[in-house]
């Protein structure tokens, strides 16, 4: 799920530029997060389309960082989104999921599985949303 480059460190190795902003404003927000909102956010400090917001707030959506709900608007019904995944755990959480890859696709790899069993005690992450 998760792309890394590896010629980058910290967040910009995992997301764009204007994905940092957009995640900037989801956790700024805390709920009721719109493409709507998040574009016209991110769109403050870097020009990028609404195409490419949605594609994000899917992705995350997708990957249990955030859930959404269908409400009521103009034009019909709109997804809307709400934080699972805390700021200070989605580093955690990136590191789970890489785990969890990379022991699917390596799946008689003892050293992988093993590896992975001591970050679920390490690297603890709530499936309850906050």
């Amino acid at each position: 799920m998760w792309k890394i480059d590896t010629t980058q460190t910290g967040i910009p190795s995992i997301f764009r530029e204007y994905e940092w902003f957009a995640i900037e404003h989801i956790y700024k927000a805390r709920k009721g997060i719109t493409s709507n909102s998040t574009n016209e956010y991110v769109n403050k400090f870097k020009r990028i389309s609404r195409a490419s917001i949605i594609g994000l707030l899917k992705r995350l959506d997708k990957a249990g960082i955030l859930a959404s709900v269908e409400v009521s608007g103009k034009g019909g019904f709109h997804p809307e989104y709400h934080i699972l995944v805390e700021r200070e755990d989605l580093p955690r959480k990136i590191t789970m999921d890489a785990l969890k890859t990379l022991s699917s696709v390596f799946l008689t790899d003892a050293f992988i599985s093993e590896v992975q069993g001591l970050a679920f005690n390490i690297l603890p992450i709530s499936d309850n949303p906050r």
